[in-house]
């Protein structure tokens, strides 16, 4: 079966979009704490590529879970509770190793005079309280890391009860289709959750992944591109412009929901006419959500009064952490030579 692109260029993908997310928060955290004032071309950019980023993110994750599970289905015919089991602990390991680390720290030091400007748990309750809600003692809400967990489990759960990829697909759409109305009709006051529709439909590329193949050409990519533009171009407006919002308040989300899916698809276009290869990035998509968690932890550190050494502290102390909690760096030889189209 012809596939869309490598193994290790999903990795490496992904692995450049969370480095993006990283510095989208930078970006964020740095203009809120330290005040710098960033040229507007530069905020504009850097606040959108967060958002598309992710949505390229939640794309390839949809996408490698459906292949994964195909590949299971195929040689059990069925899935057992045991590789769900198994899956699942494996994107929590790196979110229970933080965890505990970082509860230890709250209960046994002032973590306020190392620089944490965030308040934390103080009791043994709230810290225990607030690890059974999969956040980080220090860290925050961590809702990206969520919103994976959950739609990977409610993968798992749905492929239990059904073989058939098409149904797997329809219904986790619908649920999130759902989820996104209910947010939006719920004025949650974040648009985010906007982003979650590209996980159904990676999963869609990967089931019509020779299809697409075909149509994956040149011209496809002019069209997009002119389409993102046109939608990028409208998310912007409708966000410099809050009577707008006030008046359609459902149009800037559509239209970031346009972007997000045009943005996605064009990665997917561009990744495969192009070869994605870079051992730094492809660690940091392997061990994406371990990044994920850890930028989200030392981002909290915007107590220390130096802007140099907070950023210090961000970009090397990011790497050092997610090297210490996330899987190992480097790929055994089974994973070098399981290099197979996904």
């Amino acid at each position: 079966m012809r596939s869309l692109f490598m193994r290790e260029d999903c990795y490496t993908l992904r692995g450049l979009c969370m480095t993006f997310i990283v510095l989208h928060h930078v970006f964020q955290y740095t203009a809120m704490q330290y005040a710098v004032h960033y040229p507007m071309l530069v905020a504009i950019l850097m606040q959108s590529l967060g958002y598309l980023c992710t949505a390229v993110f939640f794309l390839l994750s949809g996408y490698g879970v459906h292949c994964s599970l195909a590949r299971e289905q195929a040689s059990c015919h069925t899935l057992s509770v045991g590789y769900v089991g198994s899956r699942l602990f494996r994107l929590l390991l790196p979110f229970l190793r933080l965890g505990l680390f970082t509860a230890l720290l709250v209960l046994l030091c002032d973590v306020q005079r190392f620089g944490i400007g965030c308040e934390v748990p103080q009791s043994l309750t709230a810290v225990l309280s607030s690890l059974g809600s999969l956040s980080l003692p220090i860290g925050g809400n961590v809702w990206f890391f969520k919103v994976i967990i959950a739609l990977y489990l409610l993968t798992y759960l749905v492929s239990l009860f059904t073989s058939s990829a098409q149904r797997r697909i329809a219904l986790i759409a619908l649920f999130v289709i759902g989820w996104i109305a209910f947010a939006l009709y719920m004025d949650m006051g974040s648009n985010w959750h906007n982003s979650v529709l590209c996980f159904p439909l990676g999963m869609l590329c990967a089931h019509c992944r020779e299809a697409l193949t075909r149509l994956l050409t040149r011209r496809t990519l002019i069209v997009l591109s002119a389409l993102l533009l046109l939608a990028y171009a409208g998310q912007t407006y409708g966000l410099s412009h809050y009577c707008l919002a006030a008046v359609k308040p459902w149009l800037t989300p559509c239209v970031m929901i346009a972007c997000g899916l045009l943005f996605a698809l064009l990665a997917v276009v561009v990744a495969s006419h192009i070869t994605l290869r870079h051992p730094l990035l492809t660690f940091i998509g392997t061990n994406s959500l371990a990044f994920y968690l850890a930028q989200s932890c030392l981002l909290q550190c915007y107590g220390v009064p130096s802007l140099a050494l907070y950023l210090a502290v961000v970009l090397i102390g990011t790497p050092l952490l997610a090297w210490g909690i996330g899987k190992a760096p480097f790929a055994t030889r089974a994973e070098r030579s399981h290099d197979k189209g996904r």
